[in-house]
Formats: structure tokens, C-alpha cells, sequence
């Protein structure tokens, strides 16, 4: 599906159909003013799965492996640099970043 991407105004005038849109697509549209990126707008249920698979990372990056995400500490008591944790983080997400670039 190619990416879409609506100005605000154009979100101001066509919410419900975006809307409608989303719950058969899930999304993501890119919302952008003045033709600059502002925000993204997701279906819940892809929500929901960007949440989920997050709080995954973030029980891997804390290091307890099978614990259930909502026991792990949060990625930003990872240890290591900023940069190796950005690095770590899309290595072990190449398809979800892919995914949400297309």
C-alpha cells in the first residue's frame, strides 16, 4: 500500500472518512502542516500491536527475556549508549520499521 500522507486541513474537513479509512486499513497516515510531518495517525488495532511489540523490547532490552511485558523495565534503564540502544533496537525490529517506512 503506498504511504499516505494528509495535510490538516484536509483532516479537518475529512475526519470521519479518515477515520473510515483507518478501521479498513489500520493505517499509518502521515498528518503534516505547512508541509512539514506532524503526527501519524494509526488504526487501533496497529495501535495496540505497536504497543505490544514495544513493551516486548523493552522486557528484551532490560534483559528478561520471556518475562511478560508488563512486569520488564522500561527501555530506558538500557545501559548501554544511546546509540547502541538505537542500533539493537532496529536490528531486532528491521521489519516493523520497514513496515511502518513503506
Amino acid at each position: 500500500m503506498a504511504t499516505k500522507i494528509v495535510p490538516v486541513t484536509d483532516l479537518r474537513r475529512d475526519a470521519g472518512d479518515l477515520l473510515e479509512e483507518l478501521k479498513e486499513t489500520g493505517g499509518p497516515i502521515y498528518i503534516t502542516h505547512r508541509s512539514r510531518p506532524q503526527g501519524v495517525l494509526l488504526g487501533y488495532e496497529a495501535f495496540e500491536a505497536l504497543l505490544a511489540r514495544l513493551r516486548d523490547l523493552e522486557a528484551l532490552l532490560a534483559g528478561h527475556g520471556e518475562q511478560p511485558a508488563a512486569e520488564a523495565e522500561p527501555a530506558t534503564r538500557f545501559s548501554g549508549s544511546a546509540t547502541e540502544f538505537a542500533r539493537r533496537l532496529i536490528a531486532r525490529n528491521r521489519s516493523l520499521f520497514e513496515e511502518l517506512a513503506k
